[in-house]
């Protein structure tokens, strides 16, 4: 049988019973302890949960027993569920889950927050681990307590890491990411063997469990925020540092089997107010060698002869900080901070579009990306609303960077261009505060007159798809990116199945190129489909700031797909200051007609792109005289 919505006399809460083909009543549940069949079912009804909040109908049917599927087919199942968001306001995200055992049917309480109330999402099960039932109930009061509480009730002042390998018996303070290393054994402090950007950079352990990142730890291990995934580290002391290895559990390991890296952090110290920007990996360190691609920001390589090492300076990532080996001991061409200013140039001939008048004026824009302090001269009063969606930190090495490829004076391909920002915390590798941060650009966008509307969203980063640095609500960001793309903007971020940028590097001899172009990362020739419009990520330079009032320049020898999102949205930008009454599809296609075509890739060339915006507005003028 089917049940009708119900609502609980005792509640004014939302208590929508979704659906049901589940025979039995819900009184008498005997809660049961979590068995592996258990744990498999709460992953499964968690991912239940995310192909509803996407919209993927379909595939949430997949699970259903018999019965189930004649009678809520995917069409009903969407109007259920919309029923259900009209009631609770929009689904935010998952909290936690729980099974409980009814024979013969095993019960996953899936709690969901939504925009006005908290809600479980009653998951019933068969024998066949098939779904049997499925419910929206109020959830109790205390389990959603307990969820939103659960690091503060773990609070313990003896945690310890007992059983790791550990000679200090605490991890408690802030760690600094040093290396990335295959085994442990393999670190050798002092020098460090992984040459790219290390992806964590540090973070702090604090004593009532929990670290600044969103994890929590305890007894030798760190818990992550989606409480599927944990990892064993080990502190060591070496002469007189710490050090702690964790290992790294990617996609490439959770899904794919493989082994893990470990990152290795070296104690920094007690830890930090909350919100400060940590100062640890700021501090200038003296190194023993560079090689081509090394990242040498806030490096010290004045006792290094570098004299013999031709055309490797514009290969590094270097800012204002590094100290560079005198004259003599220096390699012949640029010098450092010619490289720098000459990477402000976007290249491609935007600049020559920026001559004509084409700067993005009049055209808003937005990023979602990691925190930023405002009074950067690159875009200082150019952000008419900037929002934080959890970040708890002031600026980010990220965050200023794609600002300026947007936005930037020197830097942008939109220099005028009206930007909107929203901080997410990527560090928490959970895709719902990139969803909360696209809908509020969303809801912004909706009360802007027209000639102000959002019409590109800048995200690099993936926050859905598999195997990346996100491991936890995927859907939700599948499912903003439809909303926001019904709202008329236009979403580019880094993921396989959604995103069309890709990256491509200039040849340093001729900028202005797009045929010279290179498919791929700078050092790293790549092959890419037709489907993809590579921009430049190589060799640029972007704004830094980790203080406020303390501005300064980083040049990146081998951007990363990062890049190009904010390069491809301020171009996109130019397109609709010429015309703004083109659509996002019409934008897309006229990027890729105009691209310039190279060993199969498709390379932007925004000069080409603006004369086909022209003819085509001067086409459909044509058309209705």
């Amino acid at each position: 049988m089917i049940d009708p919505i119900a609502r609980p006399r005792r509640t004014l809460a939302v208590a929508a019973c979704l659906l049901a083909m589940w025979g039995c009543g819900a009184a008498g549940e005997d809660q049961s302890s979590s068995s592996s069949r258990g744990d498999s079912l709460e992953t499964t009804a968690q991912q239940l949960v995310d192909l509803l909040a996407a919209g993927q109908f379909d595939a949430a049917t997949d699970r259903f027993d018999e019965q189930m599927k004649r009678a809520l087919p995917p069409e009903k199942l969407k109007e259920a569920w919309e029923s259900i968001t009209v009631q609770a306001g929009t689904y935010q995200r998952r909290l936690g889950a729980r099974t409980e055992s009814q024979s013969p049917f095993t019960i996953v309480l899936v709690t969901c927050r939504f925009q006005r109330a908290p809600l479980d999402a009653k998951v019933v099960f068969d024998k066949q681990s098939r779904v049997a039932g499925l419910f929206f109930i109020p959830t109790p009061p205390d389990v959603v307590t307990r969820y939103e509480q659960q690091s503060a009730r773990s609070d313990q002042p003896g945690a310890t890491t007992k059983n790791a390998a550990v000679d200090d018996d605490t991890p408690v303070g802030r760690w600094q990411s040093v290396d990335l290393v295959a085994k442990p054994e393999d670190f050798t402090p002092g020098k460090r063997s992984f040459r790219g950007e290390l992806f964590l950079r540090d973070f702090e352990f604090m004593p009532n469990g929990k670290t600044s990142i969103g994890w929590r730890w305890h007894d030798g291990w760190l818990l992550h925020s989606n409480g599927q995934t944990k990892a064993q580290y080990h502190l060591k002391r070496i002469g007189d540092k710490r050090y702690l290895f964790l290992p790294w559990l990617s996609g490439d390991v959770v899904l794919r089997g493989k082994q893990p890296k470990y990152y290795v952090l070296e104690w920094a110290g007690a830890g930090k107010p909350r919100g400060e920007v940590s100062a640890s990996f700021r501090t200038v360190q003296p190194i023993e060698s560079v090689e081509p691609f090394d990242d040498v920001r806030f490096k010290d390589a004045s006792k290094l002869d570098l004299s013999g090492k031709k055309d490797l300076i514009p290969t590094l990532t270097f800012n204002q900080q590094t100290v560079w080996p005198s004259g003599p001991k220096m390699p012949p061409g640029p010098a450092p901070d010619q490289i720098l200013t000459s990477g402000m140039n976007p290249g491609l001939g935007v600049r020559s579009l920026h001559k004509r008048g084409l700067t993005g004026k009049g055209v808003s824009v937005a990023i979602i990306d990691q925190p930023l302090y405002l009074d950067h001269p690159e875009y200082a009063g150019k952000i008419a609303a900037y929002h934080d969606v959890g970040c708890g930190s002031a600026s980010s090495m990220h965050g200023p960077a794609v600002a300026s490829l947007l936005v930037g004076t020197q830097c942008g391909t939109a220099p005028d261009a009206r930007l909107y920002y929203v901080a997410a915390p990527s560090w928490k590798k959970d895709a719902a505060y990139y969803a909360e941060a696209l809908d509020w650009l969303i809801e912004r966008n909706r009360n802007l007159p027209p000639a102000e509307k959002i019409r590109v969203v800048s995200v690099s980063a993936a926050p859905s798809g598999t195997g990346l640095p996100f491991d936890a609500n995927h859907g939700m960001w599948d499912a903003a990116c439809a909303r926001a793309e019904q709202a008329g903007m236009m979403v580019l971020d880094c993921t396989e199945h959604r995103g069309f940028i890709g990256p491509c590097w200039y040849d340093p001899r001729s900028p202005e190129s797009a045929g010279r172009c290179t498919p791929g990362f700078a050092g790293k020739e790549g092959t890419f489909a037709s489907e993809r419009l590579l921009a430049p990520t190589s060799g640029r330079t972007t704004a830094e700031q980790y203080e406020q009032r303390h501005y300064g320049y980083q040049y990146c020898g081998r951007g990363g797909l990062s890049w190009a999102i904010p390069y491809a949205a301020g171009v996109l930008a130019l397109g609709w200051q010429v015309d703004p009454d083109l659509n996002p599809e019409q934008m897309r296609q006229l990027l890729f007609q105009s691209a310039q075509s190279k060993d199969g890739a498709k390379i932007i060339h925004p000069r080409r792109f603006i004369s086909l915006v022209r003819r085509s507005s001067g086409d459909r003028a044509s058309r209705t005289r």
